[in-house]
């Protein structure tokens, strides 16, 4: 797979949310700005493009390993210590300048991150405690937005729809596939992506049935062993 050097930039919303409902979030879809997004893994092979970018010895030595770090960060999305091993086990280089390159990737991916522009890729595996969910994103260019399309192996299984009105929130909604007695069978959800103290994707959001999207709190956190 090829990969990016540098951020893909498209036009999600400006002001994607007003309060309502004692202070729940809702999504306005038609304002619009630029913000970075990389996907994971190719986040991180985006930081070390920035190694030679930012400075002339790291520079120097990216070049040295372009493809092992390339390599290495794309099989290890954000874990550091595996990417580093990585280097050293798998591509030989010395201790020393692979600690080099991974400290200049952290201290890079956490600029961005407080900065808001380093958010992880929607689509994928993600793990929360009723079961997993799988993400797809396809663009649409009839609306000009991501839709992402996924299912879910709880209740007993289910579907999911919904599109990035920013590309940290996805709006959509959830439909299971087999009826549990007389429960509801869809409603809406929002799921918010970002990272955890230790750099790893998580979600933070809620859903409901009908129309209402904030009866229940749900999270989850993606599972780094299916990014590719």
């Amino acid at each position: 797979m090829r990969q990016q050097e540098f951020p893909m930039y498209y036009p999600p919303p400006v002001h994607p949310y007003h309060f309502q409902d004692g202070g729940a979030f809702w999504p306005n879809p038609y304002a619009y700005r630029k913000v970075a997004m990389l996907p994971v893994g190719e986040a991180i092979v985006g930081l070390v493009g920035l190694v030679g970018w930012m400075a002339n010895y790291y520079g120097q030595l990216y070049m040295k390993y372009k493809d092992a770090a390339a390599t290495c960060a794309y099989e290890f999305p954000y874990q550091w210590h595996k990417i580093e091993e990585c280097l050293i086990h798998t591509y030989g280089v010395p201790r020393a300048e692979a600690e080099q390159i991974v400290s200049t990737m952290r201290y890079w991916f956490h600029k961005f991150k407080a900065a808001g522009l380093m958010l992880p890729d929607p689509a994928g595996r993600w793990i929360t405690k009723w079961g997993a969910i799988t993400l797809t994103k396809r663009f649409d260019p009839a609306t000009g937005a991501y839709v992402m399309d996924g299912t879910y192996n709880w209740a007993p299984t289910g579907t999911l729809t919904g599109t990035l009105v920013a590309p940290d929130y996805l709006y959509g909604t959830w439909k299971d596939n087999q009826p549990l007695g007389d429960k509801p069978t869809e409603g809406k959800f929002i799921m918010r992506f970002t990272f955890d103290e230790h750099d790893r994707p998580v979600f933070n959001g809620s859903f409901g049935y009908g129309n209402d999207a904030y009866a229940n709190k749900w999270s989850g956190r993606q599972d780094l062993t299916s990014h590719g």
